[in-house]
């Protein structure tokens, strides 16, 4: 699969998003739609025995899917402190808030061990684990700043999904098609076009 034919689908869905006319729901609809689409690959890392400390995460989509229309600002705060947690063990991060540089170098010895033990598919995961796990909080970060205005909504909409599918995402999705013929962009998109 080319990145011109990803290219092309993606930009035919960013198009059609920009003529849509979307409310509130809807735009909530779309970014669960992606969230459930990333889900299996950030699933995937939590389930290392490494991550244990932000096995929280794993519940994000049922939490999200479950009140969608009354999320409580305290648990999202929680949600996006893991997240953002997880940097330090994936990639890079900040200092910590919730542990110290002992743990944090202890987890990241235990994550860069367990990877390396991965069937091909899964150590591709992990190469992105840090692209995965930014995805995801710049969609916990979309419910914590949505609002009841449905123009400011379509536009953070239309900021995220730029965000995941050109800035991070890319390639991954060309590494995951040349491994496994799926390709996280077009089945991601035909997901979203169905739903406009």
């Amino acid at each position: 699969m080319s990145s011109a034919y990803n290219e092309s689908r993606y930009l035919q869905f960013k198009e059609r998003i920009e003529k849509t006319e979307m409310d509130v729901a809807k735009s909530r609809r779309l970014i669960l739609i992606i969230l459930q689409q990333l889900e299996p690959y950030y699933q995937c890392l939590l389930t290392l025995e490494s991550m244990e400390p932000f096995a929280k995460l794993k519940g994000f989509r049922e939490y999200v899917k479950l009140h969608i229309n009354s999320i409580e600002p305290d648990v999202l705060e929680e949600y996006i402190l893991l997240c953002n947690e997880t940097g330090q063990i994936v990639g890079e991060g900040e200092e910590s808030e919730l542990f110290s540089e002992e743990d944090i170098l202890l987890m990241r010895e235990k994550y860069y061990t367990e990877i390396h033990t991965l069937s091909d598919e899964h150590k591709l995961v992990s190469d992105y684990g840090y692209c995965i796990f930014g995805s995801l909080y710049y969609i916990i970060s979309f419910f914590q700043f949505s609002t009841e205005d449905a123009d400011k909504m379509k536009k953070r909409v239309e900021k995220l999904i730029s965000f995941i599918f050109e800035d991070m995402l890319l390639d991954f999705n060309e590494d995951l098609y040349d491994l496994s013929n799926i390709s996280f962009i077009d089945s991601t998109v035909d997901l979203l076009m169905k739903e406009l």
